[in-house]
């Protein structure tokens, strides 16, 4: 169906009060829109259930209900409603706050893991957020980074899409179900062990998702290596997560403590959203604290080394390289090799050491693919020369001893 009654409709309903800019975007449930708030001469965003989804009842009371859930919270990290009300089909739409920047989903594709303070920070933020939600009885159910915005002028973090949210009363109980009893209400990979055991859910689904997040804000994956729903989906029952050390080895052991209790597959072992929010404020302030002593460019070299897994490539590379130099007379007589062909095979190992090591700085290896690493916070452009010149100066070591061997 055409999209182009719709936006002619919004513009001109609308109007006076607003006058719409351009579409953001296109989902599945709704459309957004771009628009002046002209009384407050601001710009909002304004969401309007889609026109296919216009008959479905369901569909309009979640859109409905995303905006009683949403305007019940009023804090920096959500986005705020300012406004609900329905064109003249009845078809609702409510004008939010503008965020100007992109969901992390679309950041962490684009850009890869965030460095490590702005990454703590992000999450402090989302956790504070997600913690005025739950202060509210409201539990958002679909959190995952498509559901994060990102602020590009100052990285500020708003919690937003409550569109499948459920409202809790003074007692615990969901007052506002209308979904289907063990129907999925977010993606496998942030989903908690209760939902997919259909358990009434609370607010500690919405930690687990968070710690997924998380994960994937530090060291680009999950806590699991599974890639099937399947395999993730057992990964959510039965296995523990992959150490977030094992994956970024210079991760602040609070951090990593935290996020891993978050994927605990009881609800009552998880810490609130609140403790974690507090857990990662006093983390940034410790590293403030670490921070009045510099960090010289080698330890910040040897720091990437480490973390980039270099020094296991070499040690591999070394155990390979030597045990075919000391077999290579052996291999060259096999094979029927000239006499200066072992000579050569030597060479080649020495001169191949560098060249390796300038690919384990380069690239992630793991998880079979190849993937381009990414820089850390504290790498500079000196860390980057020093490492350039080490690997150069070991290739031209190698060359001259080939030279050697070969004279």
């Amino acid at each position: 169906m055409s999209q182009r009654p719709l936006d002619d409709r919004v513009r001109e309903e609308l109007a006076p009060a607003f006058r719409v800019v351009r579409v953001l975007g296109r989902g599945a449930m709704a459309s957004v829109y771009l628009a002046r708030e002209l009384a407050f001469d601001r710009l909002v965003a304004i969401k309007v259930l889609g026109l296919d989804r216009a008959g479905d009842a369901t569909a309009r009371k979640r859109f409905e209900r995303e905006a009683r859930s949403a305007a019940r919270i009023r804090h920096p990290h959500v986005t705020a409603v300012y406004q609900v009300g329905r064109l003249s089909d009845e078809l609702p739409f409510l004008v939010m706050e503008y965020v100007d920047g992109r969901n992390l989903e679309d950041v962490l594709a684009g850009g890869g893991p965030l460095a490590p303070g702005e990454a703590r920070e992000a999450l402090r933020q989302l956790a504070s957020g997600l913690a005025a939600a739950h202060e509210n009885k409201i539990i958002h159910r679909d959190l995952k980074p498509a559901n994060v915005l990102r602020e590009n002028a100052t990285g500020r973090i708003a919690l937003t899409d409550f569109g499948v949210a459920a409202v809790r009363d003074a007692a615990g109980a969901d007052t506002t179900r209308i979904t289907v009893q063990g129907q999925l209400l977010t993606d496998m990979a942030y989903v908690a062990p209760e939902h997919l055991m259909g358990e009434e859910l609370t607010e500690m689904a919405d930690v687990y998702a968070l710690g997924v997040i998380g994960y994937e804000m530090l060291a680009g994956r999950g806590p699991y290596p599974g890639k099937s729903p399947g395999e993730i989906a057992a990964a959510h029952l039965r296995s523990d997560p992959t150490p977030l050390a094992s994956l970024v080895p210079t991760v602040d052991p609070a951090i990593a403590g935290i996020l891993e209790r978050c994927l605990a597959k009881k609800p009552e072992h998880r810490p609130t959203a609140a403790t974690i929010a507090a857990t990662l404020a006093a983390s940034g302030r410790a590293d403030v604290h670490r921070e009045a002593t510099p960090e010289t460019a080698l330890d910040a070299f040897l720091g990437e080394l480490k973390r980039r897994r270099v020094y296991r490539v070499a040690v591999a590379y070394l155990a390979i390289g030597l045990a075919t130099i000391g077999g290579a007379s052996d291999i060259s007589g096999v094979l029927g090799l000239p006499g200066w062909a072992p000579r050569v095979i030597v060479v080649a190992i020495l001169a191949g050491f560098p060249v390796s090591l300038v690919f384990a700085w380069m690239f992630d290896l793991r998880a079979g693919r190849v993937t381009r690493t990414m820089g850390g916070e504290e790498e500079t452009r000196r860390t980057r020369v020093v490492a350039w010149l080490a690997l150069a100066l070991a290739l031209a070591t190698a060359a001259a001893l080939g030279w050697l061997l070969l004279g």
